[in-house]
């Protein structure tokens, strides 16, 4: 017997007309959803039929009605388990002869469910293809309009960079390679020329078209986060720049506020300390500020610490054996400042070596030798003195009209000879990496010490107290 527990079993027996009554019976109890075959089955008989219309479904009773029009009942066969006529039910007599549908309606049945298949598979395929063309179509848009957001995105973050680069400067960053970064990936945004593409008929060109879409959407990206880490990579350097620069001010600024006072003017140590206050608190408030305010609130933050030193020094009167030129700083009366740097040996010109230093604006390169230090400015616009002229070498050399001065171990100062590129340049033109002193900070040769000043680098012996002061606007000397 079979188990018509299994519903595959029993909708396989339903769909052959060859089942019997009894099989049918078994199969309405055991498979409610399959109750409107069994009565469209040529073998289901009245009693049978008339349970299934009172089970309350409406689809069952719509194909027992059907399955009435045209009936021809088969012998009768067992009630279904349980099955119990309702009230005043009387079953129908069974037609006369053998019973069953006719062969031509059974034909015509199966030939109407034949067509019904063949339009239901026609009316998916239909759908199919137009889903399929509307899902070109779809991705067609969609990638053209993920294609404008990015370039859009891409314009935002090339406006940023172009402000960014307009107001870098490489003086003021720890690494200048990095603007140099910025713009050249500025320059390759700038010249990135977008594709216009109108939307092709046939499926497979539109799917072309995406993946040219795709591919550009990616270019675009890249770009613009290109662009993005360039911009943070300068305001990096920049904040880095900051820090160092104003802690070195800041140091230097305590250095002259705790230096001998002398006859020091009382409010101008107040009015440094104050600076130097304000200056810490700047610093302290650098990593949360706007990145493009770091540098000249940095900047800001040091010019007032220089003209609060500035006038501490213009007040401070020390012993000197020397007449000082108006505007030099008395400390060139004292010994070497306790924080002054000792320069690193920079190779240069083959088989030399010595320590040197260039301003923080790169016009004043210092060199120390074992009998002199000498300094050189670039564009000077004064003329070398005649009495520096007077000494042995220059007499020898008769090249000593060019800006390079030189303090010479027994505490001279005296014009000296060069060529037309100052010996640093030299040094920096052959790929020596020569230090740089900024803006505060002094430099230490042997017993020479120069600090390196906005007025101009100033050298002097710290024995003898002689010494020079040099700019491109200026050469003063004692």
């Amino acid at each position: 017997m079979p188990d018509y527990t299994n519903w595959a079993i029993a909708n396989q027996a339903v769909m052959n007309p060859a089942t019997s009554a009894a099989d049918l019976t078994q199969i309405a109890n055991a498979q409610p959803s399959l109750r409107a075959a069994v009565a469209a089955h040529p073998s289901a008989h009245p009693q049978l039929l008339d349970w299934l219309a009172h089970q309350g479904d409406p689809s069952v009773a719509a194909a027992v009605a059907a399955r009435r029009a045209g009936y021809q009942a088969p012998a009768p066969a067992p009630a279904p388990v349980g099955f119990a006529p309702a009230p005043g039910y009387a079953p129908m007599p069974a037609a006369g002869g053998s019973g069953g549908m006719s062969r031509n309606m059974m034909i015509g049945l199966i030939l109407g469910g034949v067509a019904l298949i063949v339009a239901v598979a026609l009316i998916l395929v239909f759908a199919i293809f137009r889903l399929g063309g509307n899902s070109g179509s779809s991705d067609f848009d969609s990638a053209q309009a993920q294609y404008a957001q990015s370039q859009a995105a891409m314009a935002s973050a090339l406006s940023k960079a172009k402000d960014v680069a307009a107001s870098a400067d490489e003086g003021f960053m720890d690494d200048s390679s990095l603007l140099k970064n910025l713009q050249a990936d500025i320059k390759k945004a700038e010249d990135y020329s977008p594709i216009v593409l109108t939307k092709a008929s046939d499926k497979s060109a539109v799917q072309a078209q995406v993946s040219q879409l795709q591919a550009e959407t990616s270019r675009v990206d890249t770009l613009k986060s290109n662009l993005n880490n360039d911009v943070k990579a300068v305001q990096a350097s920049q904040l880095s720049w900051a820090k160092t620069a104003l802690s070195d001010a800041i140091a230097e600024a305590e250095n002259v506020y705790d230096a001998p006072q002398g006859s020091n003017d009382p409010q101008t140590l107040t009015d440094l300390w104050a600076a130097i206050e304000a200056a810490q608190a700047t610093l302290k408030s650098l990593d949360g500020a706007d990145p493009s305010t770091v540098v000249n609130t940095t900047i800001d933050a040091i010019q007032k610490l220089l003209d609060a030193e500035a006038a501490v020094k213009q007040t401070r009167t020390l012993p000197c054996d020397v007449s000082l030129p108006e505007g030099i700083d008395p400390m060139v009366c004292g010994g070497m400042p306790s924080d002054a740097l000792q320069m690193p040996w920079t190779s240069w010109g083959g088989n030399m070596s010595t320590q040197m230093f260039v301003s923080a604006d790169g016009d004043v390169g210092c060199m120390w030798f074992d009998d002199r230090v000498e300094c050189g400015v670039k564009d000077a616009t004064w003329r070398m003195p005649a009495d520096l002229m007077q000494s042995d070498v220059c007499i020898t050399s008769q090249n000593c009209g060019g800006p390079s001065i030189a303090l010479m171990s027994d505490g001279t100062v005296t014009a000296w000879p060069r060529s037309d590129v100052p010996d640093v340049d030299i040094a920096r033109m052959e790929g020596a990496k020569v230090p740089v002193l900024m803006y505060g900070q002094t430099a230490a040769f042997g017993g020479v010490a120069c600090y390196a000043d906005v007025p101009g680098t100033t050298c002097w012996d710290t024995s003898t107290h002689h010494g020079f002061q040099i700019s491109t606007g200026s050469l003063l000397y004692w």
